[in-house]
């Protein structure tokens, strides 16, 4: 699985068995998911930084606080 490991453990099984295509082998996505699981292998992907505060100077109306 050296793919796998050139891609500093992102490649999952659907890109890794398009770059075996592209080397001229023939072999199913699900094949290499087979064998990446047996070797305890999966893709690692980060998720993309998100700002996540409140906004709190909006020109909207702001609700009445009805539970006081």
């Amino acid at each position: 699985m050296w793919h796998y490991h050139d891609s500093e453990l992102r490649y999952g099984s659907p890109r890794i068995r398009h770059e075996l295509l592209k080397e001229g082998w023939v072999v199913s996505e699900r094949t290499v998911g087979f064998i990446m699981r047996k070797n305890g292998l999966r893709s690692c992907m980060s998720r993309k930084f998100r700002v996540a505060t409140t906004d709190s100077r909006h020109a909207f109306p702001i609700a009445k606080n009805e539970l006081q």
